[in-house]
């Protein structure tokens, strides 16, 4: 009775909820396919053949399928602004992808065999590009050693300039939670400031959920002098200033680009302000003037992958909120050739490896600075920072905030200063007060890790390159750091890197992990886990870099068990 009674009242709740913002208590689906005739759009028998149609006819509420193939926005966001095509998404409606055109469920689109959520075995595009290829190249601009950038023509990606200006669009605050799920999405080029020079695959704010897409060569370039200071090319794959629900999960992100002529380019794939970013990969990337991948304000990041990025500030990632379990490898910048981080930024369990921050033009005196992470303010706490090469530390720069309980080793510097090589401060700031209870000092017996790599700087070969990714900095039976830690008051991670909890034995251990009994640091073999409750198993490399839902053949791994409560467990293995 009393079930029965909570459902219908919270139904009613849901009901009034549902009026009160506009949105219909009949919510319809949608149907979009492609072929010559158009329907009434209430069956796939019937499909719309334009997305747009779909979109005239939705109410919030609303969900549009759209099947497989390639589709193409015609409608103009501003009639004097020529390729301002776009689809322009409705508050509250919601798009799907991924569809062969017979499912009757959201749950029966497919992905590809050992694929990941993004990669839909039937493929829905959503292009902006026009007849002419655009061309993707990467590049040492012509007078520098550093910014590693694309190629471009009057500064916009060859055969991009008419573009669609953004795939999908909307120019005001979307307050109903409005999911875009299960799309490629592609040749977008933000170039028009009339039409938002900003977000050239995706431009939304407010309440925008963003799951399973692919986000592939899109732009976005503010080519003119701006009359205020404010205005700025931000987020070459997706722009989201959010609220509510707002998020990116799921999603692979390629061959974006953010720049500006007389401005700030920002965010190769992703500006996000005020969002939940998670499970995302990012790779070849890049945001001129910082965040190559991502350039992210407030919010969270969890999760995620990034590899051949460049942004002059973060080769990787421009971070001013909270990050958490992220790789980073072979990305470029001149302040932190992997991570930035800024005031108000946390980064917590990041794996930072091979990557570079320097500009040799600069002379024998002037460099880079942090080449695997640059912390200007904010806290970087339990992560591993190893194999990467700077003027300016090698592994960490510090100019203000905190480093602690992080492993920094084997990274290399320029400059003639080898007691500096793994952290160092910013010239005479002081900031060298703020690193606590880690292990950087580059005498460090290689004996108190379990796997730690053999040579010192960036690879040279496929050889050093495999060693990167399999190494494991956590500790050894016997090692020095057991026990040997002081922790720091107030700031304090609750679990170490390998998912243990940070204190297990009479102190804290120095370093990223803790030392857990029996040589190995597991806590619980995988074969013993408690099935009952759970939601996924996913599987990382002791790097942090995601394997998906492929179990390791042998070695060290990490499994990431989320339950169906929402509670996360992090376990250490080994076949």
């Amino acid at each position: 009775m009393y079930k029965l009674k909570h459902y219908r009242i919270a139904g009613l709740a849901t009901f009034i909820t549902m009026m009160a913002i506009g949105m219909s208590a009949n919510a319809a689906v949608h149907y979009v396919k492609t072929g010559s005739n158009s329907g009434d759009g209430t069956s796939w028998a019937s499909a719309y053949t334009t997305i747009d149609e779909a979109l005239d006819a939705s109410q919030p509420g609303d969900e549009i399928w759209v099947a497989a193939g390639t589709y193409k926005p015609t409608r103009l966001i501003n009639t004097s602004v020529k390729n301002s095509r776009s689809f322009v998404l409705k508050d509250g409606v919601s798009l799907y992808g991924g569809f062969s055109g017979t499912e009757s469920s959201k749950d029966e689109r497919m992905v590809k065999t050992d694929g990941k959520a993004w990669d839909m075995t039937y493929e829905t595009i959503l292009s902006g590009d026009d007849d002419v290829p655009d061309v993707w190249e990467r590049e040492i601009s012509p007078g520098t050693t550093y910014r590693y950038t694309w190629k471009t023509e009057n500064s916009q990606i060859p055969g991009s300039q008419n573009n669609a200006t953004h795939v999908l669009y909307n120019g005001d605050i979307i307050r109903n939670n409005t999911i875009i799920d299960g799309f490629t999405i592609t040749g977008g080029n933000a170039n028009q400031h009339k039409t938002k020079a900003s977000g050239g695959g995706i431009y939304a704010t407010g309440n925008v959920s963003i799951n399973a897409c692919r986000i592939i060569e899109n732009s976005t370039w503010f080519r003119n002098e701006p009359l205020t200071n404010d205005i700025q090319a931000l987020g070459g794959g997706i722009y989201l200033n959010g609220a509510g629900e707002a998020s990116v999960t799921n999603c692979y992100f390629s061959r974006n680009y953010a720049t500006s002529s007389y401005t700030i380019g920002r965010g190769g794939a992703l500006y996000a302000k005020n969002a939940e970013v998670s499970g995302c990969t990012f790779d070849n990337c890049v945001g001129e003037d910082g965040g190559g991948a991502v350039y992210q304000i407030n919010g969270t990041l969890k999760d995620c992958t990034f590899s051949n990025c460049y942004g002059s500030a973060g080769g990787a990632l421009y971070a001013a909120g909270t990050v958490e379990r992220v790789a980073v490898s072979e990305c470029r910048s001149l302040n932190g050739g992997g991570i930035y981080v800024d005031n108000g930024g946390t980064v917590i369990h990041a794996t930072v490896y091979n990557c570079y921050a320097d500009a040799l033009e600069f002379g024998e005196s002037l460099g880079g600075s942090g080449g695997g992470i640059f912390v200007h303010g904010g806290n970087v706490l339990g992560c591993v920072v190893y194999n990467n090469l700077s003027f300016n530390g090698g592994g960490i720069c510090i100019r203000s905030g905190r480093v602690i309980n992080s492993t920094v080793q084997n990274n290399a510097i320029r400059k003639d200063n080898p007691n500096v090589t793994n952290i160092d401060e910013w010239p005479e700031s002081g900031a060298i007060k703020g690193v606590a209870n880690c292990i950087g000092d580059i005498n460090t017996n290689a004996a108190n890790f379990i796997a730690p790599t053999t040579f010192t700087g960036l690879s040279n070969d496929d050889i050093q390159k495999e060693a990167l990714v399999n190494a494991d900095w956590s500790l050894a039976a016997g090692s020095e750091f057991i026990d040997a830690g002081t922790p720091t008051e107030g700031l304090q991670e609750n679990t170490d890197m390998a998912g243990n909890p940070r204190i297990t034995g009479k102190s804290i251990d120095v370093g990223a992990y803790e030392y857990v009994s029996g040589s190995t640091g597991i806590n619980i073999s995988e074969s013993d886990m408690n099935n009952s409750g759970i939601n996924t198993i996913n599987y990382y490399t002791v790097s942090g870099i995601s394997l998906g839902s492929v179990v390791p053949k042998n070695g060290y791994y990490i499994v990431k068990t989320t339950f169906n409560n929402g509670r996360t467990v992090y376990r250490k293995c080994k076949k």
